[in-house]
């Protein structure tokens, strides 16, 4: 039985022996104002003496009454309490008489009981799944562009690339660095050349306000560019660039043809030659406001 049970249960002993007394109490007002009544009319007092006799004993039978109600109740309540002590010895009488035979033939041991507790034991949760961390690169810090160099991932040095020419600056001079790498993608140099107006460079612009570089940086950038393309040029060519960039290549290309190009510049034939393949982006990597964020990453 829970509290809201026996709450209600108390309540209604309590209303049930609150009405009863009620009752008696009504019936002695009753009687009382019959009395008065009687002795307002004058009476004789013959007739008053029945009258007051009359009241006590009315009184008399209510308490009786009363009594044998609760009475009733009390022997009500206790029954109900011996069959729960019943009960429950019913319940504990095999548990009492089990520890009482193991102690008196001492054959039950510890090992045996262990197999029955645990043979009943609920499956293991299986583990959940690891998140992957998250691993943030800071092309400003030398450890960071250590790292960097150290993983060997032609997709992590093109979002490295693309974080250090817009957002960085180059401190650590990453992208001198990735241009002479056998394993550079195509269109991390083709990123390079195109986001910077590589057209201009072929004309003989020597002023480039665009992103963290000084112009004479972006110059030898641009140097370095065309001289590995035509010369071992980039065989890697899997990562592919926004079509947004096909503009700015058929540019370059219609400066070659028309001779265009500036006297001391080596034209970037063979790296413009044809168009980059739409980006595949790696979803290990995610580059935000000039952050590298690196998942699943040693």
């Amino acid at each position: 039985m829970n509290f809201l049970e026996r709450l209600l249960s108390v309540f209604g002993r309590f209303i049930s022996v609150a009405f009863t007394y009620l009752v008696i109490l009504l019936a002695f007002i009753m009687i009382s104002a019959l009395t008065m009544a009687v002795l307002d009319l004058r009476f004789s007092a013959s007739r008053a003496g029945i009258a007051t006799a009359s009241l006590y004993l009315m009184m008399v039978l209510a308490a009786a009454v009363g009594t044998a109600v609760l009475r009733q109740r009390l022997a009500a309540r206790g029954k109900k309490h011996v069959g729960r002590a019943s009960a429950t010895v019913m319940i504990t009488a095999p548990i009492i008489r089990r520890r009482q035979l193991i102690s008196a033939t001492n054959i039950v041991e510890t090992s045996t009981l262990r197999p029955a507790m645990t043979a009943h034991a609920s499956p293991a949760v299986p583990a959940l799944p690891a998140i992957p961390e998250s691993k943030e690169i800071y092309m400003t810090e030398a450890a960071d562009v250590a790292w960097v160099q150290a993983q060997t991932d032609p997709a992590l040095w093109h979002e490295a690339t693309m974080a250090t020419l817009a957002y960085c600056g180059d401190p650590h001079d990453f992208l001198p660095w990735v241009l002479q790498q056998p394993k550079t993608d195509r269109a991390t140099a083709g990123w390079i050349f195109l986001w910077a107006e590589g057209s201009r460079y072929l004309r003989g612009k020597t002023d480039f306000p665009f992103g963290k570089l000084s112009s004479a940086k972006m110059l030898a950038l641009f140097r370095t560019i065309c001289d590995r393309s035509q010369a071992i040029g980039f065989t890697n060519d899997n990562l592919g660039l926004d079509g947004s960039f096909e503009a700015q290549r058929l540019e370059c290309l219609a400066i070659l043809e028309d001779g265009g190009i500036a006297s001391d510049v080596v034209a970037p034939s063979r790296l413009l030659e044809k168009p980059f393949d739409p980006p595949c982006r790696d979803p290990r990597f995610m580059l935000d406001d000039g952050i590298i964020i690196c998942r699943d990453m040693p």
